[in-house]
């Protein structure tokens, strides 16, 4: 038997957190601004409501892996998760480039690290998001 498996979207706080700092990607599903998820199914050929609500109302439902790459590309910023070595738990730490010397040699200083053991890898990938995001002025 196959499980079907779903990427994690960003949280409805996270959502409101990336709108701000410039985060605009259109997604799938969006969060209205009372926190309700809508999801634009693919097959349609076109929701107007759904379309009106990112663009005026409402908050990208990103996946977590979008808004990672966003930052990364946008900003060179990193948000990475690491397992504990003797328990089934999570850290995340949030590293920002500060200068490429050439490709073999880049600067990176870790902005913060969350320390924090976190039951599963998407939560501390989460919590890494929302640290990377504050790191935007």
């Amino acid at each position: 038997m196959y499980k079907i498996m779903k990427e994690q979207l960003i949280s409805f706080t996270v959502a409101k957190l990336a709108k701000e700092k410039g985060f605009d990607a259109v997604t799938n599903s969006v969060y209205r601004k009372s926190g309700e998820l809508k999801t634009h199914n693919k097959w349609d050929t076109y929701n107007a409501e759904l379309d009106g609500i990112c663009n005026k109302f409402g908050y990208s439902a990103a996946t977590q892996s979008l808004l990672q790459k966003w930052l990364r590309e946008g900003h060179e910023i990193f948000a990475l998760v690491s397992p504990y070595p003797s328990a089934k738990k999570f850290r995340s730490d949030v590293f920002k480039l500060l200068k490429i010397e050439s490709e073999d040699e880049a600067l990176l200083t870790i902005m913060s690290s969350q320390f924090n053991k976190h039951n599963s890898y998407e939560e501390a990938l989460e919590k890494g998001l929302v640290e990377a995001l504050n790191l935007i002025k």
